[in-house]
């Protein structure tokens, strides 16, 4: 029965050991964004032939780094800012439903190939700035109503001031030519004419 006992020291040995600790420190510091870079160096420097998901894994074991560069935690609103915010937005609601105005809630999204959240090893207890950078890519602005009407605009450039009023200045003018009635004609859902 002895003899089926599993004793330490079988199985294949590792490829990396402890004693490559500080190579792999090194290496890994000077390529944080592309470990296949510090791959490639590392098997020159210590003449062996491993894969990627090898040192990733000798990695996160050994030197106690973590896979991604933190960003800060967001800063809480202003309570009274924030309560100030709330109440101008239920007057605007509350118009809105009167009829007296047509409310549209903007937002802008940017889509791209790239990632521009920078990606980096970070060993625990370090801090270090990576700079994000942006590649090409297609930003929209949309603007949507209670009732998903959605009017949007698109572009490749970037979004700034002149676009912004570019595109609610369209989007108010098909609101109004939608709508087939002028501004004084139509009747609110609260009895009264604008």
């Amino acid at each position: 029965m002895a003899g089926l006992e599993t004793r330490p020291g079988r199985g294949r040995k590792a490829i990396l050991q402890e004693q490559d600790l500080e190579s792999v420190r090194q290496v890994v510091a000077q390529h944080r964004q592309r470990l296949s870079v510090a791959k490639t160096e590392l098997e020159q420097a210590l003449g062996k032939s491993f894969s990627q998901e090898t040192l990733a894994r000798f990695v996160k074991k050994t030197v106690d780094v973590q896979a991604c560069a933190k960003t800060p935690a967001p800063r809480a609103p202003h309570a009274e800012v924030y309560a100030l915010k709330v109440e101008g937005l239920k007057l605007l609601e509350a118009m809105s439903e009167c009829g007296w105005i047509d409310l549209l809630y903007g937002d802008e999204s940017r889509v791209s190939l790239q990632p521009c959240v920078p990606y980096a090893w970070q060993f625990k207890g370090e801090e270090i700035f990576m700079p994000s950078t942006q590649g090409q890519g297609l930003n929209c602005f949309a603007l949507l109503s209670r009732a998903n009407e959605c009017r949007f605009e698109t572009t490749t450039r970037n979004i700034d001031g002149a676009f912004y009023r570019g595109a609610v200045g369209k989007a108010v003018f098909r609101v109004e030519a939608c709508d087939g009635r002028g501004a004084g004609q139509r009747a609110g859902s609260c009895g009264q004419t604008r």
